[in-house]
């Protein structure tokens, strides 16, 4: 019912939950930095690095990263100002025009849907893709870290449910045991077929786990 709501209130707007890694990229002269979301300082693809060398402003992008491509969703700093305090719908135009002044294919400005036409479009498009989920924006928020307890300015849909399970044991044809921690310890959850395209796990306690989707 809120996903309904969300879609004909024209106060937000919709992008697609990306399932990668949160990456805030800052550009101070020549320094270029990665951070994640705990704070802690990472390294960056080689292609995301030699774009952003390529700005002329020194700027801090905040996007998801999956493998060497940054799908960028907001723009605290421009040329070395803090802007966190202009509303998402101009931060969002900030970015546009900050990425589409350098011919590149690495950052990528996530698809914004606006209307309720578009919202639903995109979830349609998402939910027959198998994507993760949907993310709702409040058009004329500030930027904010972190994550709300309940509510906030970006609400999340997700179209998957996920768990962490123990491999208990492999089996045969690319099959593995899992097991599940509940009140009377750990319990015998049933198979999960590996994808091909998916390294098997190996069971070993206390350290190895999977999700199931």
């Amino acid at each position: 019912a809120q996903v309904l709501d969300l879609m004909q209130d024209d106060n937000w707007c919709a992008q697609e939950k990306y399932d990668g890694r949160r990456l805030l990229l800052q550009k101070r002269g020549q320094d270029i930095t990665g951070i994640n979301k705990k704070g802690n300082t990472i390294g960056l693809p080689l292609p995301v690095f030699d774009v952003v060398r390529g700005f002329e402003a020194d700027v801090t992008i905040d996007g998801e990263s999956i493998n060497d491509i940054l799908y960028a969703f907001d723009l605290p700093e421009l040329d070395g100002v803090d802007i966190r305090s202009w509303p998402y719908r101009e931060r969002l135009a900030a970015l546009m025009n900050l990425l589409f002044c350098v011919q590149q294919t690495t950052i990528k400005l996530v698809e914004t849907a606006f209307t309720s036409e578009q919202k639903l479009a995109l979830l349609n498009r998402l939910k027959q893709g198998k994507r993760e989920g949907i993310v709702f924006k409040q058009v004329f928020a500030p930027y904010t870290p972190g994550k709300p307890n309940s509510g906030g300015t970006q609400l999340k849909h997700k179209f998957v449910a996920t768990l962490s399970a123990l491999v208990a044991r492999i089996n045969q044809q690319r099959s593995v045991e899992i097991s599940l921690l509940g009140r009377n310890g750990w319990q015998t959850a049933g198979n999960v077929t590996i994808p091909a395209n998916q390294p098997t796990p190996h069971p070993e306690p206390c350290n190895r786990w999977i999700e199931k989707i």
